[in-house]
């Protein structure tokens, strides 16, 4: 092997370690933990102050939030 294959073959490897470790930072849902709390708990803390938006379709009546 040269030095250009080696180099190709480390660059794939630590390409390949930095796949696996960035799996592995996320928890069971498929979110990230940041801080002690998930997103989806830091967005379910807050919806009550989340404003809305209704909107009236030909199929019924559809609440959007403001800023998605």
């Amino acid at each position: 092997m040269n030095y250009s294959n080696i180099r190709v073959s480390a660059c794939l490897f630590l390409i390949s370690l930095m796949l696996v470790l960035s799996a592995c930072a996320t928890n069971g849902n498929g979110s990230a933990a940041v801080d002690g709390q998930t997103a989806d708990s830091k967005t379910a803390s807050t919806s009550d102050t989340i404003a809305t938006r209704t909107y009236e379709s030909d199929k019924g009546t559809v609440t959007l939030p403001e800023h998605p």
